[in-house]
């Protein structure tokens, strides 16, 4: 006998068990890719319900004024950290968006200068103009935050050749002796006479000549191109010290936070609204650099009005009014808007500091930075504005439910019908398309016999014994 005997099942019951196997084994075949039971259908349309209206209750909570009181700092924590105009701030405006005129026509006037005075001037100018931008923002970091808002009064009349109100000739005049001081500590360090430390030079002149007139007696005719622009280029060395996400209260930045204030005096009271830009939370927060000291509406629902003491400023402010306000577009960080006036109904009372509100208001402000502030839960963040006061536009009772996503006992009822019908249609169509995959991965069974019964019946398909058998040999002699 050789190694390997082929065992022929001569007896009929081996030969149907093994039909029976080879059977087993095309029906698995066939029913191979049928998908597996998976949960009933009516655990699904549970499991689906329920997670819809998980989301409608969110809405409604997010939509409360409640939900967002977190988000703002306690009775009493904004206060001394945003009132002083001597420790606050403000944000660096567009480099030619700081001299209050067309950039063009700046561009233009230095052309005009550099065509007059040589083919080298251009380089000249730039060098002038970095130094005096340099030696201001030395100054400025020199000297402390309330002096740097004496400061502002100072370089404001200067360029005006107005006198100093009564009282503050001393301060100016100490103001002037150190800026004098530090602008020859400043040139004393320069080695080369070229033409930048020349037209810086004439600059610094024509400047402290106009300085120590407005000390002794203002006279007009100092009011020369340097002096006139003198304002412009101390508030842009100032804007350049503002830093963004930090908190308030820099004293560094306190030149640049009296400043922004004299923009917002200008302001109107109500301004027209058409053709302001309204940027979303999002837009300032990631290109908080190329908003600043820009013009924009703001529009939210105002959750807390706060009233901060200011310090002494030549503006003559007496306090603030600091609205906390959640914006009417999607976003999980408030507004901070500063406000000179309140509306009555929004303002604190008598011996209040600050008072929850949920009122939907809106302002034409100026953006100043991103600020810093301790929401009681940690570090949070918020764009900072500034607004001559703001439009009450509507509002509600206090606790009520202040959102854009609002409805009442009866909307809410049809909203979860709907939802509700809805989940029914998909979970139907779930469960017809799992059923419908079962059938047509099976096969049925009869024609899994039927099938067979063809195959055995037909002369030109050899079953595995018959192969077997014909390999052994007609006679049935082993090979």
């Amino acid at each position: 006998m050789d190694e390997f005997t082929p065992i022929i099942p001569d007896d009929p019951d081996d030969a149907a068990s093994a039909d029976r196997r080879r059977e087993a084994a095309i029906h698995a075949r066939w029913s191979r890719g049928r998908p597996r039971r998976e949960k009933s259908s009516a655990v699904k349309l549970v499991m689906l319900l329920a997670m819809l209206l998980m989301v409608i209750w969110a809405m409604r909570v997010a939509g409360r004024a409640e939900s967002w009181r977190w988000l703002i700092p306690a009775d009493g924590a904004g206060e001394g950290d945003a009132a002083q105009p001597d420790g606050d701030f403000r944000n660096e405006r567009l480099e030619g968006a700081r001299f209050e005129r067309d950039p063009l026509q700046v561009d233009a006037r230095d052309e005009m200068l550099a065509n007059a005075t040589g083919p080298g001037a251009p380089q000249a100018l730039t060098k002038a103009n970095e130094s005096k931008k340099e030696f201001l923002r030395q100054f400025l970091q020199s000297i402390p935050g309330t002096e740097q808002t004496e400061f502002f009064q100072v370089v404001r009349l200067t360029a005006l050749q107005t006198a100093l109100p009564k009282g503050e000739t001393a301060v100016a005049a100490r103001l002037v002796a150190a800026f004098r001081s530090h602008w020859e500590a400043w040139q004393g360090g320069d080695g080369e006479d070229d033409a930048g430390d020349s037209r810086t030079r004439e600059w610094g002149n024509s400047i402290l000549s106009a300085m120590d007139a407005l000390i002794d007696r203002p006279d007009p005719r100092l009011i020369d191109d340097a002096v006139a622009e003198f304002p412009g280029e101390v508030r842009s060395a100032a804007d350049s010290l503002v830093s963004q996400f930090t908190q308030v209260g820099r004293p560094v930045e306190a030149y640049a936070w009296t400043a922004a204030w004299s923009d917002v005096f200008d302001q109107p009271m109500s301004p027209d609204e058409s053709g302001i830009p309204a940027p979303t939370i999002t837009q300032l927060l990631a290109q908080p650099d190329e908003w600043g000291g820009r013009m924009m509406v703001v529009r939210g629902t105002a959750l807390r009005v706060e009233r901060v003491r200011a310090g002494k400023n030549p503006l003559g402010i007496e306090e603030y009014h600091v609205l906390w306000i959640r914006p009417d577009h999607p976003s999980s960080f408030p507004l901070c808007l500063y406000a000179l006036l309140s509306p009555e109904s929004l303002t604190p009372g008598d011996g209040e500091n600050s008072r929850d509100v949920n009122a939907k208001v809106s302002a034409v402000a100026e953006f100043f930075k991103v600020r810093l502030f301790d929401s009681g839960k940690g570090a949070a963040q918020a764009p900072l504005l500034m607004t001559a006061t703001v439009q009450v536009k509507e509002t509600t009772s206090r606790g009520s439910v202040g959102s854009p996503i609002s409805f009442g006992p009866l909307t809410f009822a049809a909203i979860v019908v709907l939802v509700a019908a809805v989940a029914i249609g998909l979970a139907w169509l779930v469960w017809r398309a799992s059923s419908g995959g079962k059938s047509r991965g099976e096969l049925p069974l009869d024609r899994v016999h039927s099938a067979m019964d063809q195959l055995r019946d037909d002369p030109q398909v050899e079953t595995v014994r018959e192969k077997l058998k014909r390999m052994a040999g007609d006679d049935g002699s082993e090979f």
